[in-house]
C-alpha cells in the first residue's frame, strides 16, 4: 500500500498509469474488510427498468452487536454470476455491470449504518446525445475520450487549488471516476459530516461547467453510500472493460480536508447540545416572536418548486441535453404530491415532455418507477439537486415567510379602507347631483326632487338624501362677490377708493353659448357695471 505524504502537490498532478485492478482495489483494502462491503450487479432490465441486484456481501455482517458472525460471499463467485446480455455483440458475459462500494457499513448499504470511510470522489459521466454516437465502438476510442475528458477536468480542478487524486477509473464508456483514497476512518457522524463537506469542495470547480462532452454527476459524487463501477469488470452498452488508472498519493482524512480548506475545529465530535440546540436558541433576540408558525402542506411546498422549475426552463425555450431526466424525474416527484394521483401525474408529464423536453414514450416510460416510491427529501438536499442537475438559484426555497397582521390591524386597515372608498362614492355622487342641478337651474324655473332624479339618472331616495346640501351649496355660490380684476394697462377713471357692488345673481353669463354671444353677455355685463358705478359717484357728489 502506498505511503501518505504529508505536502500535496497544487500546480502539477502526477502521470497515471494502467493499474492492475487487484493493485487500485488494494488501496480500498478490498477483500480485508473490517465490516461489511456490498457488491452490486445490473441483473438487466424489464420494461425499460434498472434491476440490480446484490449478490456479495464482502466481510462480515455485524447484527447489532460487537461481535461479527459469519463472512458472507466472494467475490470470484460474484464476478461469474454476474451474467448480462451485451447491447452491441449480443453475447451474454459474466462480470459485466457490477459495482461495489468504497466504504464499509454495518450490516445493509445505508448511510445511517456507515462503519468506515476510504475515499471520496467525483463521478463524471457522457451526456446522453454522446452516448448516442458510441456503437460499435472499440476499446482505443473509448479510452481516448476518457484521458481527454480527465485531462478537461485536471485542468480545472488544478485551477481551483484541488489536490490531485490518488487515481482514476475509466468506466467504459468514456466516463471517469476520480478517487482521493486515504487510510481507513470510523464513519462516527462528526466524521461523515466532514466527508460530505469535502465532497462539495470537490465538486465546486465542475459545477456549472456546459458546452462539454461531460458532466459532473453531483448527487453521485455526494452520497456516501454510493456505488461505483467495479474495475476489470465490463460495460454492457459499448462491451468495453473498466480500467483503473493509478499515479497519485494516499492520503489521510485530515490532511485531505485540512487541504480544501477545512479547518480542524470542525473536526471536534459535537456535543448533544450543539447537535440538537434548545428551543430558546432557534429565535435571534433581536427580532419579535410571532403565534405564525409558517407551516404548509407538502403540496403546497411542492407545487412552489414544479412552478419554479418550469418558469425557470420556459424562459430558456427548452431543457439543454444533460439535464432533462433530471428534469423529468423532479418534476414527476413534485406532480405526484400534488395530484396524489400517479396516473393524473404522469399525464401532466406528458404534457411536460411534450412542451420542453421530446423524450420518446419508451424513454419517458422509465420514470413510472418513480410512482412506486414516496421519495421524501430535505430542504437542503432539494436544493443542492436543483443546484448541481439543474443549474437554477434555489434561494426561493428559503425566502422569509410574510407574517400575517393581527386581527386588530386587519379590522383597523380594513375600516380605512371602507371610509376612503365611502367618502369617494360620496364625493362623485354630489358633484354629479350638483352639476345637474345647476343645468336645470338655468333652463327652468323651479327644480323638484323628481325632475333631478330623472336628470341624473339617479333614485328619488338618493337625491332626497343630498338635496338639503345642494340647496345649501347653490345658496353659498349665489352669495359670493363677482371679483373684477382692474387692467393695470391705462388709469382707470374712477377713484380707488370707489367699490362696485356687483353679485352673482345680478349677472348671469351661459359659457356654453358660441363665441358671438359669449361676446355679447359679457358687453352687456360691463354696461351694467358701468351704470352701477356712475349712480354711486353721484350719490356721493350729491348726498
Amino acid at each position: 500500500m502506498l505511503e501518505p505524504h504529508l505536502e500535496p502537490v497544487y500546480d502539477r498532478w502526477p502521470s497515471y498509469t494502467l493499474a492492475a485492478p487487484n493493485h487500485f482495489l488494494s488501496l480500498f483494502d478490498f477483500n480485508k474488510e473490517t465490516y461489511t462491503r456490498v457488491l452490486w450487479w445490473n441483473a438487466g432490465s424489464k420494461n425499460g427498468k434498472l434491476k440490480l441486484k446484490t449478490h456479495c456481501l464482502l466481510g462480515f455482517k455485524h447484527l447489532k452487536s460487537s461481535t461479527p458472525t459469519k463472512q458472507l460471499g466472494d467475490w470470484y463467485d460474484f464476478k461469474l454470476k454476474s451474467q448480462v446480455k451485451h447491447t452491441i455483440s449480443g453475447e451474454t458475459r459474466s462480470s459485466t455491470d457490477c459495482y461495489f462500494t468504497p466504504n464499509e457499513f454495518f450490516v445493509w448499504r445505508k448511510t445511517s449504518n456507515l462503519a468506515s470511510l476510504h475515499s471520496n470522489w467525483l463521478e463524471v459521466d457522457i451526456i446522453k446525445s454522446t452516448k448516442d454516437g458510441l456503437t460499435k465502438v472499440t476499446r482505443e476510442v473509448i479510452t481516448n475520450i476518457a484521458k481527454k475528458v480527465f485531462s478537461e477536468v485536471s485542468e480545472l480542478l488544478i485551477d481551483a487549488q484541488i489536490p490531485p487524486p490518488t487515481g482514476y477509473v475509466s468506466s467504459g464508456s468514456g466516463g471517469i471516476h476520480l478517487y482521493w483514497v486515504y487510510t481507513a476512518v470510523n464513519a462516527y457522524p462528526q466524521t461523515v459530516r466532514i466527508w460530505r463537506m469535502i465532497a462539495e469542495a470537490l465538486c465546486r470547480p465542475l459545477k456549472k461547467q456546459q458546452n462539454r462532452i461531460w458532466q459532473l454527476d453531483a448527487n453521485a459524487s455526494k452520497r456516501p453510500a454510493g456505488l461505483l463501477r467495479l474495475p476489470g469488470t465490463w460495460h454492457s452498452q459499448t462491451s468495453c472493460s473498466v480500467l483503473a488508472y493509478t499515479g497519485g498519493q494516499l492520503y489521510r482524512f485530515e490532511q485531505l480536508a485540512a487541504s480544501l480548506g477545512i479547518r480542524d475545529g470542525m473536526l471536534e465530535p459535537a456535543s448533544k447540545n450543539r447537535l440538537k440546540p434548545k428551543k430558546s436558541e432557534k429565535y435571534h433576540t433581536h427580532q419579535p416572536q410571532h403565534n405564525y408558525s409558517g407551516k404548509h402542506t407538502i403540496g403546497q411546498w411542492w407545487f412552489k418548486i414544479h412552478l419554479h422549475i418550469c418558469s425557470h426552463f420556459r424562459r430558456q425555450g427548452f431543457v439543454p441535453v444533460g439535464m432533462r431526466n433530471h428534469f423529468l424525474y423532479i418534476n414527476y416527484v413534485a406532480l405526484g404530491y400534488i395530484n396524489k394521483c400517479p396516473q393524473r401525474a404522469f399525464e401532466r408529464l406528458k404534457k411536460l415532455n411534450n412542451e420542453l423536453v421530446g423524450w420518446s414514450a419508451a424513454e419517458l416510460r422509465g420514470l413510472e418507477m418513480a410512482s412506486k416510491t414516496q421519495y421524501k427529501y430535505l430542504k437542503k438536499t432539494i436544493a443542492d439537486y436543483l443546484e448541481d442537475n439543474l443549474q437554477m438559484d434555489s434561494s426561493f426555497l428559503y425566502q422569509a415567510v410574510r407574517i400575517p397582521l393581527e386581527k386588530d390591524e386587519i379590522k383597523r386597515r380594513q375600516s380605512e379602507a371602507a371610509k376612503h372608498t365611502a367618502n369617494i362614492r360620496k364625493t362623485g355622487t354630489f358633484k354629479k347631483l350638483y352639476n345637474g342641478y345647476v343645468s336645470l337651474k338655468q333652463t327652468s324655473e323651479k327644480v323638484t326632487q323628481k325632475t333631478l332624479a330623472e336628470a341624473v339618472k339617479y333614485s328619488v331616495r338618493t337625491v332626497r338624501r343630498y338635496w338639503q346640501e345642494l340647496i345649501t351649496s347653490t345658496r353659498q355660490t349665489q352669495s359670493e362677490p363677482f371679483c373684477v380684476q382692474e387692467d393695470n394697462r391705462c388709469l382707470s377713471i374712477y377713484p380707488p377708493s370707489l367699490k362696485l357692488s356687483v353679485v352673482r345673481a345680478e349677472i348671469q353669463i351661459n359659457y356654453s353659448l358660441g363665441h358671438m354671444d359669449l361676446v355679447d353677455q359679457v358687453t352687456r355685463v360691463a354696461n351694467c357695471c358701468e351704470l352701477t358705478s356712475r349712480a354711486a359717484c353721484r350719490s356721493q357728489s350729491y348726498p
